[in-house]
């Protein structure tokens, strides 16, 4: 029903399909009752498995009922997941209540799809953005963001999006001041400018229970998140601690209960928590197999360059990240210390790294993550630079 009613609503503006992680054989009789009453014509519609559907690009995926939400796996485009909480009408088959239940479904569907609509024209799609050029607002380190003098340099300089970074609070950004975030919205949207991801603060966490921080530090994202549903952002990177290697066994365990708490948050909301690899800690198939065992509209993954180029693990978690490969953090260093300097400034093996990337599936941006707070006085000219190492980038490919 969901299908054929949007179809209707947005016309040649988007193509519609649709899939089950259960479907029936035929389609419910009561279901095409209720749209042949409105006239619309279900002869091209047809149950299908979404596992037909996962090499086929998509923007937005709307999973309805929690079958869908827990089943459907990792799709092909990097796309936005979106999740009513609507059950299965079916579940009344052979019921007095049948008919009623099914009125009552598509009217709950009918009267979301208007802000669906809605979103979709306002929401950057990764497809829109792949292999475009992007960059962290870290770039303007030591200084804080200041959305209305640095936002028009960097649309100036070249780049398509920037990922928000929070990454230490608001010394990085004033989040947590309304003013401030509406300035924000409104620049980029001026400058033309995507916010695909949102960096949330950095405190050691999330982890729960041990103590105080803990539990503020987990809050903290879940509050990184709604900033980044109301900045329409995709993403929103995380870290975890390094696993120390005197309790590696309950580390594991209070991230894994960490991230449940944060899957069951951010599953209702269109966004998605990547998880950022560290140059310390789990290995590359450590950290994938944990990845793996989450739900993939929740969770998705972050290739940081410059921390993989320490312990050399960048193939490894290329050669194992596929489709969840949702951003990027691109920066270069001598191998040995976190630096953060330009693409092609260190000593990472840039060439063959696109064709690599465009192996494992991903659809996205090519997102800086660079600091050099030595150039930063001269903004436009860094990042000048920066976009010109973008370029390399392509021509090494």
């Amino acid at each position: 029903m969901a299908q054929r009613l949007f179809r209707e609503l947005v016309g040649e503006a988007a193509t519609v399909l649709s899939a089950g992680v259960d479907p029936w054989e035929d389609l419910h009789p009561v279901a095409v009752q209720l749209l042949h009453e409105r006239s619309l014509d279900t002869r091209e519609q047809y149950p299908k498995h979404v596992r037909t559907m996962t090499e086929s690009p998509v923007d937005v995926v709307v999973t309805i009922g929690d079958p869908a939400r827990d089943n459907t796996p990792c799709l092909a485009g990097n796309p936005r997941r979106v999740h009513w909480d609507i059950g299965d009408p079916a579940d009344a088959d052979d019921t007095p209540q049948q008919e009623a239940v099914f009125r009552r479904t598509m009217a709950r569907i009918e009267e979301r799809l208007p802000d669906l609509r809605d979103a979709l024209r306002r929401w950057p799609r990764a497809s829109a953005l792949h292999l475009q050029p992007g960059i962290s607002t870290n770039v303007v380190r030591p200084g804080q963001l200041e959305p209305a003098t640095h936002l028009p340099l960097i649309a100036d300089a070249g780049f398509r999006c920037i990922e928000l970074n929070c990454c230490i609070g608001s010394a990085d950004f004033a989040w947590d001041r309304p003013a401030a975030v509406r300035e924000l919205k409104q620049t980029a949207m001026d400058t033309g400018l995507a916010i695909y991801s949102v960096h949330a603060a950095s405190c050691d966490a999330p982890l729960p229970g041990k103590n105080r921080w803990d539990r503020f530090g987990l809050d903290l994202t879940k509050a990184y998140i709604d900033l980044a549903v109301d900045l329409g952002a995709q993403v929103v990177v995380v870290h975890s601690r390094p696993v120390p290697e005197d309790n590696a066994e309950e580390h594991t365990a209070l991230l894994t209960e960490a991230f449940a708490e944060l899957q069951e948050f951010v599953l209702p909301l269109p966004c998605i928590i990547a998880w950022e690899n560290l140059s310390r800690g789990l290995t590359a198939d450590a950290h994938l197999a944990q990845l793996q065992a989450l739900n993939p509209g929740a969770f998705g993954f972050v290739l940081d360059t410059g921390h993989a180029h320490i312990p050399g693990n960048t193939d490894e978690f290329l050669a194992g990240c596929g489709q969840r490969l949702c951003d990027l953090h691109l920066h270069d260093n001598n191998g040995n210390a976190d630096s953060h300097l330009l693409p092609g400034e260190g000593t990472f093996p840039w060439r063959g790294f696109i064709e690599k990337l465009t192996q494992t599936g991903y659809t996205g941006p090519l997102m800086l993550e660079v600091e050099d707070r030595s150039r930063v006085a001269d903004l436009p000219r860094y990042l000048a630079a920066a976009r010109a190492s973008v370029e390399m980038l392509l021509r090494e490919g």
